[in-house]
């Protein structure tokens, strides 16, 4: 394995990511890891059978490998913005609810943090 898995603590990220600069990672290789993105600017790099997680917008994923098995979660607050973007597809409310607002029977929709 040509990654390293101290990548993507909770308290690095979190640091790096308040701080506004991420920590920049070239050319590593994650196979069934568990990674948080945030506070990362990953080059170059793989992610096979992993669970990712975005907590925040701060991250960046440039000419990377996400194999079709790697599982993405997003926390809260980006879920909260997926589903305000998703919330005029109706694809969405049909296949992907988990990634929809909840429609009420008025009309209106309600998008709240998990």
């Amino acid at each position: 394995m040509l990654g390293t898995p101290t990548l993507g603590s909770n308290a690095l990220g979190a640091t790096l990511a308040e701080a506004g600069k991420l920590k920049e990672v070239h050319g590593l290789w994650f196979n069934a890891k568990d990674f948080l993105l945030d506070g990362y600017r990953l080059v170059n790099s793989r992610f096979d059978k992993c669970q990712l997680t975005v907590l925040s917008n701060q991250f960046e994923l440039i000419s990377c490998h996400l194999d079709e098995s790697s599982q993405v979660l997003y926390g809260a607050d980006p879920l909260k913005i997926i589903k305000l973007w998703n919330s005029r597809t109706p694809y969405f409310y049909e296949n992907f609810p988990a990634y929809a607002p909840v429609k009420n029977n008025d009309g209106t929709i309600t998008i709240k943090g998990i």
